[in-house]
């Protein structure tokens, strides 16, 4: 895959697991992309949804909203967000995403070092979902 991927035609997976429905798509990996330092994708959550588990881990992280109205919570304090905004994660935060507008929410998130960890270890991670895009 060259350098050049658009939200919409990345490698994706359908995540419906604990009362989620989202959609979780890779941009860039290291495996992928040749990216060495970062990964980066893109998330799509439906109106009224939102990740159920807190995330944290020890690199940091940027989201942007690409399109419709997000809550984020990270650690104790909530922050709501339209399109435009962006969100940085610092190390350690616990964080997850709800979407609360009419609209689906997609976000688009950059992290370094790559969270899903040494090239190919996000295959381990997906296993259990269903990929919808290659």
């Amino acid at each position: 895959m060259g350098p050049v991927r658009k939200i919409g035609d990345e490698t994706a997976w359908h995540i419906p697991q604990d009362g989620e429905d989202r959609e979780m798509g890779m941009l860039h990996e290291p495996e992928l992309t040749g990216t060495k330092n970062m990964s980066a994708g893109s998330v799509r959550i439906l109106p009224g949804k939102k990740q159920v588990k807190l995330s944290s881990h020890e690199g940091e992280e940027i989201y942007l909203v690409h399109q419709g109205q997000a809550r984020f919570y990270l650690n104790d304090e909530t922050y709501d967000c339209d399109a435009g905004c962006s969100v940085y994660i610092a190390p350690g935060t616990k964080h997850r995403a709800e979407n609360i507008g009419q609209e689906d929410l997609i976000l688009y998130w950059v992290n370094s070092p790559p969270v899903f960890g040494a090239p190919g270890q996000y295959k381990e991670i997906t296993s259990n979902w269903t990929q919808i895009r290659e």
